[in-house]
Formats: C-alpha cells, sequence, structure tokens
C-alpha cells in the first residue's frame, strides 16, 4: 500500500488530466504498479473533483428568477462506500476547501 508521500505524488502528477477518464486511467496505472487496494482510484478521483471544484471560481448573481441547481455541483458514480470518512476536511492544505 503506498504511502502518504506517494499518494500525494500521484495526485500532484494525475491532477492536471483534463477529463474524469484521463485522471482516472492515470491513476488505474499508478495503482496498478504500486500494487494499491481496489478502491484507492474512486478515493483519488474524490479528491481530485474537490480540488477541481476549488479550483474555480463562480459569481453567484444577487438574484435569481428561478430556483437554480448550484453550478458547482458534480455527482460522482462510486462503487465503494465510506470513501468520505477517508478524507480529512479540517486540514487547512486540502485543496478544494476553504474557510
Amino acid at each position: 500500500m503506498p504511502g502518504s508521500d506517494s499518494w500525494r505524488r500521484m495526485i500532484s502528477d494525475c491532477r492536471h488530466a483534463e477529463t474524469q477518464e484521463t485522471f482516472l486511467s492515470s491513476v488505474r496505472r499508478y495503482c496498478r504498479r504500486v500494487g494499491a487496494p481496489d478502491f484507492f482510484p474512486e478515493l483519488a478521483l474524490l479528491e481530485w473533483r474537490i480540488w477541481k471544484t476549488g479550483e474555480h471560481s463562480l459569481t453567484v448573481p444577487h438574484s435569481l428568477d428561478e430556483v437554480t441547481v448550484n453550478p458547482s455541483l458534480y455527482l460522482l458514480d462510486l462503487h465503494w462506500k465510506n470513501l468520505v470518512s477517508c478524507l480529512d476536511f479540517r486540514r487547512e492544505d486540502r485543496p478544494g476547501i476553504r474557510r
């Protein structure tokens, strides 16, 4: 199982992928190479999506004429349960989390 330094290096190397499919493909190759558990690609995808969401700034109109879905909302189809519990949202250095 890769250590935290390997995990950060993988995320750093792959996070500039243009599409989710490209990102997952790179992560899966990495995970096979280091023998990571099967849930790692989806955990990495969750981390990447948090980072991608946090790097975009949105301008919110002062008023809306109708109910509108939050434009930063992104739904992930994950097959593993409880992945969010693996994340530490208290960390100040977490990409995409602003206080």
